[in-house]
Protein backbone atom coordinates (compact mmCIF):
# COMPACT_ATOMS: atom_id res chain seq x y z
CA UNK A 1 0.00 0.00 0.00
CA UNK A 2 1.50 3.40 -0.83
CA UNK A 3 1.93 6.25 1.79
CA UNK A 4 -0.96 8.32 -0.39
CA UNK A 5 -3.48 5.24 0.56
CA UNK A 6 -2.38 4.86 3.48
CA UNK A 7 -2.56 8.14 4.42
CA UNK A 8 -6.88 8.34 3.16
CA UNK A 9 -7.34 5.76 4.97
CA UNK A 10 -5.79 6.60 8.07
CA UNK A 11 -7.97 10.10 7.41
CA UNK A 12 -11.51 8.00 6.82
CA UNK A 13 -10.84 5.71 10.06
CA UNK A 14 -10.31 9.02 12.00
CA UNK A 15 -13.28 10.82 10.37
CA UNK A 16 -15.19 7.49 11.44
CA UNK A 17 -14.02 7.66 14.98
CA UNK A 18 -15.03 11.04 15.30
CA UNK A 19 -18.21 10.33 14.12
CA UNK A 20 -18.54 7.75 16.40
CA UNK A 21 -17.76 9.59 19.35
CA UNK A 22 -19.76 12.50 18.67
CA UNK A 23 -22.98 10.15 18.42
CA UNK A 24 -22.22 8.34 21.64
CA UNK A 25 -24.98 8.92 23.86
CA UNK A 26 -24.61 11.66 26.81
CA UNK A 27 -25.99 12.41 29.81
CA UNK A 28 -27.07 15.75 31.05
CA UNK A 29 -27.07 15.96 34.91
CA UNK A 30 -28.63 19.32 36.37
CA UNK A 31 -26.57 20.35 39.68
CA UNK A 32 -29.08 21.74 42.00
CA UNK A 33 -26.50 23.14 44.09
CA UNK A 34 -23.83 24.33 41.53
CA UNK A 35 -26.75 26.05 39.12
CA UNK A 36 -25.37 23.89 36.08
CA UNK A 37 -25.52 21.67 33.90
CA UNK A 38 -23.11 18.57 33.52
CA UNK A 39 -22.47 16.47 30.62
CA UNK A 40 -21.03 13.06 30.99
CA UNK A 41 -20.42 9.93 28.51
CA UNK A 42 -21.92 6.70 30.17
CA UNK A 43 -18.48 5.59 31.28
CA UNK A 44 -18.74 9.18 33.81
CA UNK A 45 -16.18 11.34 31.90
CA UNK A 46 -16.82 14.66 32.15
CA UNK A 47 -17.34 15.78 28.76
CA UNK A 48 -18.29 19.93 29.73
CA UNK A 49 -20.52 21.72 32.23
CA UNK A 50 -22.92 24.92 31.42
CA UNK A 51 -23.76 27.98 33.89
CA UNK A 52 -27.87 28.23 34.27
CA UNK A 53 -29.95 29.48 36.38
CA UNK A 54 -30.39 28.85 40.08
CA UNK A 55 -31.98 25.41 41.14
CA UNK A 56 -32.35 23.66 37.70
CA UNK A 57 -35.34 20.95 37.77
CA UNK A 58 -36.08 19.72 34.45
CA UNK A 59 -34.77 19.90 30.84
CA UNK A 60 -36.21 19.70 27.20
CA UNK A 61 -34.28 18.97 23.71
CA UNK A 62 -35.76 20.36 20.47
CA UNK A 63 -32.45 19.69 18.01
CA UNK A 64 -29.05 20.55 18.99
CA UNK A 65 -30.34 23.09 21.83
CA UNK A 66 -31.33 21.89 25.54
CA UNK A 67 -33.81 23.97 27.58
CA UNK A 68 -33.28 23.95 31.36
CA UNK A 69 -35.67 25.22 33.63
CA UNK A 70 -34.60 27.45 36.92
CA UNK A 71 -36.63 26.68 39.88
CA UNK A 72 -34.48 28.55 42.19
CA UNK A 73 -33.20 26.97 45.84
CA UNK A 74 -34.02 28.78 48.97
CA UNK A 75 -33.57 32.13 48.99
CA UNK A 76 -31.76 32.06 45.55
CA UNK A 77 -34.65 33.10 43.47
CA UNK A 78 -34.97 30.80 39.73
CA UNK A 79 -37.98 31.79 37.63
CA UNK A 80 -35.83 31.55 34.18
CA UNK A 81 -34.88 29.15 31.59
CA UNK A 82 -31.49 28.67 29.95
CA UNK A 83 -30.92 27.57 26.54
CA UNK A 84 -27.94 25.72 25.68
CA UNK A 85 -25.83 25.09 22.66
CA UNK A 86 -25.35 20.89 22.16
CA UNK A 87 -22.41 21.12 19.78
CA UNK A 88 -20.54 23.40 21.84
CA UNK A 89 -22.36 22.41 25.27
CA UNK A 90 -22.43 26.21 26.24
CA UNK A 91 -24.68 28.55 27.68
CA UNK A 92 -26.38 30.28 24.69
CA UNK A 93 -28.65 32.56 27.03
CA UNK A 94 -30.73 32.58 30.59
CA UNK A 95 -34.38 34.25 29.90
CA UNK A 96 -36.65 35.44 32.84
CA UNK A 97 -40.07 34.16 31.36
CA UNK A 98 -41.89 34.81 34.67
CA UNK A 99 -41.91 36.11 37.68
CA UNK A 100 -41.45 33.95 40.88
CA UNK A 101 -43.18 30.85 39.27
CA UNK A 102 -40.79 28.42 39.89
CA UNK A 103 -40.65 25.97 36.66
CA UNK A 104 -40.37 22.14 37.11
CA UNK A 105 -41.71 21.00 34.15
CA UNK A 106 -40.78 21.64 30.15
CA UNK A 107 -42.13 20.11 27.31
CA UNK A 108 -42.38 20.73 22.87
CA UNK A 109 -45.13 20.61 21.29
CA UNK A 110 -45.26 19.43 17.63
CA UNK A 111 -44.96 22.73 16.21
CA UNK A 112 -42.04 23.43 18.25
CA UNK A 113 -43.36 25.67 20.77
CA UNK A 114 -42.20 25.32 24.65
CA UNK A 115 -44.62 24.90 27.27
CA UNK A 116 -43.69 25.31 31.02
CA UNK A 117 -45.62 24.55 34.05
CA UNK A 118 -45.14 27.42 36.53
CA UNK A 119 -45.73 25.35 40.41
CA UNK A 120 -45.75 28.91 42.50
CA UNK A 121 -47.94 30.28 39.84
CA UNK A 122 -50.39 26.57 39.42
CA UNK A 123 -50.19 27.92 35.46
CA UNK A 124 -48.87 26.40 32.45
CA UNK A 125 -47.26 28.50 30.27
CA UNK A 126 -46.74 28.81 26.10
CA UNK A 127 -43.34 30.04 25.00
CA UNK A 128 -42.88 30.39 21.08
CA UNK A 129 -40.17 30.63 19.45
CA UNK A 130 -37.12 32.10 19.41
CA UNK A 131 -38.48 31.81 23.37
CA UNK A 132 -37.70 35.44 24.96
CA UNK A 133 -41.09 35.89 26.44
CA UNK A 134 -44.72 33.49 26.95
CA UNK A 135 -47.04 33.55 24.31
CA UNK A 136 -50.22 32.92 26.96
CA UNK A 137 -50.43 31.11 30.14
CA UNK A 138 -53.42 29.07 31.02
CA UNK A 139 -54.50 28.71 34.65
CA UNK A 140 -54.60 25.03 35.82
CA UNK A 141 -55.12 25.47 39.66
CA UNK A 142 -56.17 21.74 40.78
CA UNK A 143 -52.53 21.61 42.61
CA UNK A 144 -49.12 22.25 42.40
CA UNK A 145 -47.68 21.74 38.83
CA UNK A 146 -44.36 19.81 38.67
CA UNK A 147 -44.55 17.51 35.18
CA UNK A 148 -45.40 18.08 31.89
CA UNK A 149 -45.42 15.97 28.54
CA UNK A 150 -46.91 15.50 25.20
CA UNK A 151 -48.44 12.51 25.06
CA UNK A 152 -47.25 10.79 21.90
CA UNK A 153 -48.57 10.61 18.51
CA UNK A 154 -50.69 13.82 19.32
CA UNK A 155 -50.88 17.61 20.98
CA UNK A 156 -52.51 16.86 24.18
CA UNK A 157 -50.72 18.03 27.12
CA UNK A 158 -50.67 16.31 30.43
CA UNK A 159 -49.62 17.39 33.44
CA UNK A 160 -48.76 15.94 37.09
CA UNK A 161 -49.06 17.63 40.17
CA UNK A 162 -48.39 17.45 43.88
CA UNK A 163 -51.36 17.93 46.95
CA UNK A 164 -53.55 16.87 44.27
CA UNK A 165 -55.37 13.70 43.25
CA UNK A 166 -55.70 14.48 39.42
CA UNK A 167 -53.80 15.21 36.71
CA UNK A 168 -54.46 18.02 34.09
CA UNK A 169 -55.06 17.51 30.17
CA UNK A 170 -54.47 20.53 27.80
CA UNK A 171 -55.40 20.81 24.61
CA UNK A 172 -52.56 22.62 22.95
CA UNK A 173 -54.17 23.75 19.99
CA UNK A 174 -57.25 25.00 21.66
CA UNK A 175 -55.38 25.89 25.13
CA UNK A 176 -58.63 23.73 26.97
CA UNK A 177 -58.05 21.71 30.33
CA UNK A 178 -59.81 18.37 31.59
CA UNK A 179 -59.15 17.37 34.83
CA UNK A 180 -58.76 13.42 35.33
CA UNK A 181 -58.74 11.84 38.70
CA UNK A 182 -56.11 9.58 39.48
CA UNK A 183 -54.36 8.89 43.00
CA UNK A 184 -52.77 11.62 44.97
CA UNK A 185 -50.23 12.98 44.11
CA UNK A 186 -49.45 11.96 40.54
CA UNK A 187 -46.26 14.24 39.89
CA UNK A 188 -44.44 11.80 37.65
CA UNK A 189 -45.19 11.25 34.21
CA UNK A 190 -44.14 9.95 30.79
CA UNK A 191 -45.17 9.40 27.61
CA UNK A 192 -43.94 5.77 25.23
CA UNK A 193 -43.04 6.43 22.01
CA UNK A 194 -45.91 4.95 19.23
CA UNK A 195 -48.16 4.61 22.07
CA UNK A 196 -51.00 7.26 22.40
CA UNK A 197 -50.82 7.21 26.09
CA UNK A 198 -48.81 8.60 29.48
CA UNK A 199 -47.86 6.65 32.24
CA UNK A 200 -48.43 8.64 35.81
CA UNK A 201 -46.50 7.77 39.10
CA UNK A 202 -45.95 9.49 42.30
CA UNK A 203 -42.68 10.27 44.20
CA UNK A 204 -44.42 9.97 47.80
CA UNK A 205 -46.94 7.44 47.52
CA UNK A 206 -47.24 3.80 45.98
CA UNK A 207 -49.37 4.35 42.60
CA UNK A 208 -49.31 3.55 39.06
CA UNK A 209 -51.49 5.02 36.45
CA UNK A 210 -52.03 5.15 32.36
CA UNK A 211 -53.92 8.02 31.09
CA UNK A 212 -55.72 6.87 27.86
CA UNK A 213 -57.85 9.45 25.74
CA UNK A 214 -61.49 8.04 26.25
CA UNK A 215 -63.96 7.13 22.78
CA UNK A 216 -64.96 10.47 22.67
CA UNK A 217 -63.41 13.65 22.08
CA UNK A 218 -62.32 15.55 25.37
CA UNK A 219 -62.81 12.24 27.24
CA UNK A 220 -59.86 10.16 28.89
CA UNK A 221 -59.33 6.97 30.92
CA UNK A 222 -56.99 6.61 34.03
CA UNK A 223 -56.17 2.85 34.43
CA UNK A 224 -54.37 2.11 37.72
CA UNK A 225 -52.34 -0.99 38.41
CA UNK A 226 -50.13 -2.70 41.67
CA UNK A 227 -47.09 -1.03 41.89
CA UNK A 228 -44.91 -1.73 45.23
CA UNK A 229 -42.42 0.97 46.22
CA UNK A 230 -43.10 4.76 45.29
CA UNK A 231 -41.60 5.87 42.61
CA UNK A 232 -38.03 8.04 42.68
CA UNK A 233 -38.22 8.52 38.31
CA UNK A 234 -40.01 7.04 35.50
CA UNK A 235 -38.86 6.16 31.62
CA UNK A 236 -39.83 4.40 29.09
CA UNK A 237 -37.59 2.08 26.45
CA UNK A 238 -36.94 3.41 22.47
CA UNK A 239 -39.84 1.26 21.06
CA UNK A 240 -42.21 2.15 24.01
CA UNK A 241 -43.41 -1.46 25.01
CA UNK A 242 -41.60 -1.33 28.53
CA UNK A 243 -42.03 1.24 31.29
CA UNK A 244 -39.08 2.06 33.71
CA UNK A 245 -39.30 2.44 37.38
CA UNK A 246 -37.41 3.67 40.00
CA UNK A 247 -38.17 2.19 42.91
CA UNK A 248 -37.72 3.42 46.82
CA UNK A 249 -38.05 0.85 49.41
CA UNK A 250 -37.31 -1.55 48.48
CA UNK A 251 -34.87 -0.02 46.48
CA UNK A 252 -34.54 -1.19 42.66
CA UNK A 253 -35.41 -0.15 39.36
CA UNK A 254 -38.27 -2.54 37.54
CA UNK A 255 -39.49 -2.84 34.15
CA UNK A 256 -43.04 -2.34 33.24
CA UNK A 257 -45.04 -4.49 30.33
CA UNK A 258 -46.41 -1.17 28.35
CA UNK A 259 -49.42 -3.37 27.10
CA UNK A 260 -50.25 -5.22 30.59
CA UNK A 261 -48.53 -2.68 33.45
CA UNK A 262 -47.45 -6.32 34.47
CA UNK A 263 -43.89 -6.32 35.61
CA UNK A 264 -41.18 -7.93 33.62
CA UNK A 265 -37.87 -7.36 35.05
CA UNK A 266 -36.12 -5.88 38.08
CA UNK A 267 -32.35 -5.11 39.14
CA UNK A 268 -31.95 -4.61 42.49
CA UNK A 269 -30.00 -1.57 43.67
CA UNK A 270 -28.25 -1.01 47.06
CA UNK A 271 -29.64 2.25 47.82
CA UNK A 272 -32.74 4.26 46.94
CA UNK A 273 -32.93 6.01 44.02
CA UNK A 274 -34.49 9.06 42.76
CA UNK A 275 -34.68 10.40 39.02
CA UNK A 276 -33.75 8.26 36.00
CA UNK A 277 -33.71 8.63 32.27
CA UNK A 278 -34.03 6.11 29.67
CA UNK A 279 -32.16 6.31 25.94
CA UNK A 280 -34.69 7.44 23.35
CA UNK A 281 -32.99 5.31 21.10
CA UNK A 282 -31.37 1.37 21.04
CA UNK A 283 -29.58 -0.12 22.85
CA UNK A 284 -31.91 0.93 25.32
CA UNK A 285 -30.22 2.49 28.16
CA UNK A 286 -31.17 4.03 32.17
CA UNK A 287 -29.19 6.33 34.34
CA UNK A 288 -30.31 6.23 37.78
CA UNK A 289 -29.22 9.19 40.01
CA UNK A 290 -28.33 7.54 43.23
CA UNK A 291 -28.75 10.50 46.21
CA UNK A 292 -27.15 8.82 49.55
CA UNK A 293 -24.04 8.25 47.32
CA UNK A 294 -24.18 11.13 44.84
CA UNK A 295 -23.19 8.44 42.52
CA UNK A 296 -25.41 7.44 38.92
CA UNK A 297 -25.68 4.09 37.74
CA UNK A 298 -25.83 3.02 34.21
CA UNK A 299 -28.29 0.16 33.35
CA UNK A 300 -28.20 -1.88 30.07
CA UNK A 301 -32.03 -2.44 29.45
CA UNK A 302 -30.80 -4.93 26.45
CA UNK A 303 -32.65 -7.86 27.65
CA UNK A 304 -35.85 -5.84 29.71
CA UNK A 305 -36.42 -8.93 31.91
CA UNK A 306 -33.24 -8.97 33.02
CA UNK A 307 -31.77 -5.45 33.46
CA UNK A 308 -28.19 -5.63 34.60
CA UNK A 309 -25.66 -3.03 36.15
CA UNK A 310 -23.08 -1.72 33.76
CA UNK A 311 -21.65 1.05 35.52
CA UNK A 312 -21.69 3.96 37.71
CA UNK A 313 -19.68 7.09 38.21
CA UNK A 314 -20.07 9.72 41.12
CA UNK A 315 -21.11 13.10 40.81
CA UNK A 316 -20.17 16.06 42.99
CA UNK A 317 -23.31 17.82 43.40
CA UNK A 318 -27.12 17.03 43.86
CA UNK A 319 -29.17 15.97 40.69
CA UNK A 320 -32.18 17.66 40.08
CA UNK A 321 -33.30 16.52 36.31
CA UNK A 322 -31.09 13.95 34.31
CA UNK A 323 -31.46 13.61 30.27
CA UNK A 324 -30.26 11.94 27.69
CA UNK A 325 -29.01 14.21 24.93
CA UNK A 326 -27.52 14.08 21.18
Amino acid sequence: MGLRSAGVLALAFAAAAGAAEQSAPRLALALLDRGSVEFRSLDGKKLGEAKTGAGPRALAVSGDRLFVANRGVGDEPGSTVTVVDLGELEPRRTVKLCEGCAPRGLTFDSQGRLWMAGQAHRALYRVDPPFDDPAGSLLIAWGWPTDVVRMSGSDLLVVGYRDAGAVAVVDAARQFATRVEVFADPDLLVSPEGRREVWIASSRRPGLARLRPGAKPGEFTAETFDAAGVTGGLGATPDGSRLVRSVVEPPALVVVDTETGEERGRLTLAENPGRLAVSSRAPARAAVWLPASRSVAVVDLSDPAAPRLAGRFAVEAAVGAILFVP
